[in-house]
């Protein structure tokens, strides 16, 4: 049964993913090719759009069938050895958010992923937006590595449907805002300045959260967090 945090985390997850500096620094970048020539014509942006969903869709299916194949393996393993896989990934979280906090750094696991395949394409195509949107989501960037680690973990308690649903929750907490990017590109230029300017509080914001999340999971009190509010409910309207 899905906890009802875990949805909320999903998407929100997938809102920081999008937020994190290596993934919000390379948008422009992104939709320019995915537009090709004569994105500022409306049949350009049109295709920028339809193009820009088709990458979404890419990284989508690539990020559901690396749940799908790290499913398949844990749901074999014993109910303890489970327990510990889960705490083996806390501490792995853990890790992540305090390089994200910069307490240290090790540089190898701050390298680009990304499959190198953008020039070898023509831009602007559906069938690019596709292997380009396949290759974001294999390349698995660090920024997007250590949040991508605890939403698969947290999918992976659940049965398939639910498990799924978490991960396409996530899918589309990075989705919504860089179709949003896509469809209004001219107005939220600032806004993406703004944002970029900003990088390494973010990127300290989301540590300070993976840390704090990955001790919940080490110590098993992430599904208890809505039972922390219970004591809120007196103070809310009654219907």
């Amino acid at each position: 049964m899905l906890n009802s945090v875990d949805p909320l985390a999903a998407f929100g997850g997938g809102l920081l993913s999008f937020l994190s500096p290596c993934v919000l620094a390379l948008v422009p970048g992104y939709l320019a090719y995915l537009g090709g020539a004569g994105v500022e014509n409306a049949p350009g942006r049109r295709s920028l759009v339809v193009n820009a969903a088709i990458f979404v869709s890419g990284f989508s299916a690539v990020f559901i069938l690396l749940f799908a194949v790290f499913r398949a393996l844990v749901i074999q393993l014993p109910v303890d050895y489970k327990n510990l896989l889960t705490q083996v990934g806390a501490v792995v979280v853990i890790f992540l958010g305090l390089q994200f906090l910069g307490l240290f750094r090790i540089p190898f696991l701050f390298r680009e992923g990304r499959l190198d395949i953008a020039h070898r394409l023509p831009s602007g195509s559906p069938l690019s937006a596709l292997l380009v949107g396949m290759a974001f989501g294999l390349g698995w960037t660090p920024c997007v590595g250590p949040i991508l680690t605890f939403i698969i973990l947290r999918a992976s308690t659940h049965d398939l449907l639910g498990g799924g649903g978490l991960m396409l929750l996530y899918c589309a907490g990075l989705a919504v805002p860089f179709l949003t990017v896509a469809l209004l590109l001219d107005r939220i230029r600032p806004a993406l300045r703004a944002l970029n300017n900003r990088a390494r509080l973010i990127e300290a914001a989301s540590g300070g959260l993976l840390v704090a999340v990955g001790l919940l999971l080490f110590t098993g009190q992430f599904a208890l967090i809505p039972q922390w509010f219970g004591p809120l409910a007196r103070y809310l309207p009654q219907g």
